[in-house]
């Protein structure tokens, strides 16, 4: 009986590591939260905007905690950071936000008929 019960503790506490670890790789520890609100806190002082500089470093990555790097590389539209992979689950889901832009710069072709171009259902041709 007494063996049973240090099996079935064993198992919980192993599966609360389990769980813990888990939950831990999906956040940040607090040491780098810390090391990136003052990066961007710098970047801001600068004069660069504070949502801007949290999607770069999200979205692309920095590989070195620099501002000259940083700096020459935020405006560059081919930039890559080749130690960065984007976390699994953003791969999958992804926002999938495709939106139509009136000024000709289009990231996904509008649905429908385009505008001019209207159609007739009561014709006979």
């Amino acid at each position: 009986m007494l063996e049973a019960q240090k099996r079935e503790i064993k198992r919980g506490l192993t599966t609360q590591k389990s769980f813990k670890s888990a939950a831990e790789e999906k956040e940040a520890p607090e040491f780098f939260k810390e090391m990136q609100e003052k990066f961007v806190g710098q970047c801001i002082q600068m004069g660069y905007d504070y949502t801007e500089c949290v999607d770069f470093i999200e979205d692309k990555g920095l590989p070195v905690l620099s501002m000259d790097y940083f700096c020459n590389n935020f405006k560059n539209p081919r930039y890559t950071n080749p130690l960065f992979t984007k976390p699994q689950e953003e791969q999958k889901n992804g926002a999938g936000f495709d939106y139509y832009d009136p000024s000709g710069h289009m990231s996904a072709a509008p649905m429908g008929q385009p505008i001019g171009n209207p159609i007739n259902f009561n014709s006979n041709a």
